[in-house]
């Protein structure tokens, strides 16, 4: 008896926590459901037209080939001293050259030399962008494959890439090194594109992988070495964003510190109890955030991500997804505060209230 009732107060807790779980869900859908920002809101000259999408051709001036393996000299003689040096959780610094309001690039640098690049904008010179930089063309031209073999000294490494990862995110050979393409899927427009060592790449690990051999290993980082890498993805997610606006024709967000630190919280609150929601157990909604954190607003809105290998990876991701999209092209918001706690990114942003 004592054993058919331990049972039925068992399955009576599952029942509970499903029903909790089930709940928490329909709040979340209802709470989207309820936003003000709709993806049927988004300004017809947020899409470019595909006259803008075949003009968009490379012209000369950032060589990717080039900057991979330069030495710092080098770096600093091509393109001048950096705006900052951001430190990464992969052992290199990210030298920063904001180019202008649509081009930007980060170099990462490791023993004076750059081992890994980030660009956004449509000056790259390399043989393969010779063209309309579209998925389309670009697909037709290299083999975008599923199954990727990596070769190096440690052992035989295979990335295995979703079809959504072919998509938005093909990873290529270039050379000796190794080139990811980021989408925007939604124009099938080349959005940016990072080249890799074959370390930085066994190292940042962006696509799920089988080997035989040994992975490099995982850089500990302090705790203050975990702030500073937080600060500079904060302001690079900033720039990129305010980017992809200006390319779409929209006006610059302004940063909002106090916001900032609603943001920060909430990446933080997302790792310390364990979940990834953009309702917190214990703060509760956006809205209730925003007032506790004594944030007056008019409208408000949130993005949020996980385990993207760093900020700039973070920002394509919500690109691509159209409810994120809609918060980083909407015209109503004015105002942005970017918190990240190690691989925990949130975005808030603001209309201010009137």
């Amino acid at each position: 008896m004592r054993k058919r009732l331990g049972l039925l107060a068992a399955l009576v807790l599952i029942l509970a926590l499903m029903l909790v779980k089930v709940t928490e869900r329909d709040e979340v859908q209802r709470w989207y459901a309820a936003s003000p920002f709709k993806q049927e809101q988004l300004h017809e000259k947020q899409v470019p037209s595909d006259e803008i999408l075949g003009s968009r051709t490379s012209q000369s001036g950032v060589v990717l080939e080039n900057i991979i393996d330069m030495s710092t000299d080098e770096l600093k003689e091509t393109y001048g001293e950096p705006e900052r040096k951001d430190p990464s959780s992969y052992g290199y610094d990210w030298w920063i050259y904001p180019i202008d309001n649509t081009s930007y690039l980060q170099a990462g640098v490791e023993d004076d030399q750059v081992v890994t690049c980030y660009y956004m904008g449509d000056e790259l010179a390399d043989e393969p962008f010779n063209g309309p930089l579209t998925y389309e063309r670009l697909s037709a031209e290299s083999d975008f494959e599923s199954t990727i073999e990596v070769q190096s000294e440690d052992g035989t490494f295979k990335f295995i890439l979703t079809e959504a990862d072919i998509q938005a995110r093909p990873l290529i050979p270039y050379g000796e090194d190794w080139l990811q393409l980021y989408f925007d899927i939604h124009t099938g427009e080349l959005s940016t594109v990072r080249l890799l060592t074959t370390d930085i790449l066994l190292r940042q690990k962006p696509y799920d992988m089988t080997y035989r051999g040994t992975l490099p290993e995982t850089i500990e980082l302090t705790k203050d070495e975990w702030k500073a890498v937080e600060a500079g993805e904060e302001k690079q997610i900033f720039d990129l964003t305010n980017r992809i606006r200006n390319k779409h024709g929209l006006e610059s967000f302004t940063w909002n510190e106090d916001v900032r630190n609603i943001a920060y919280k909430h990446s933080l609150d997302m790792i310390e109890n364990d979940y990834f929601d953009h309702i917190s157990p214990t703060y509760g909604k956006l809205d209730a955030r925003f007032i506790a954190g004594e944030v007056p607003f008019k409208t408000a809105g949130e993005n949020i991500a996980l385990n993207y290998v760093d900020g700039a990876a973070a920002v394509e991701g919500w690109l691509n997804s159209e409810g994120h999209r809609v918060n980083l092209l909407h015209e109503g918001f004015t105002e942005l505060g970017v918190g990240v706690y190690q691989r925990s990114f949130t975005q808030n942003f603001l209309t201010p209230a009137e």
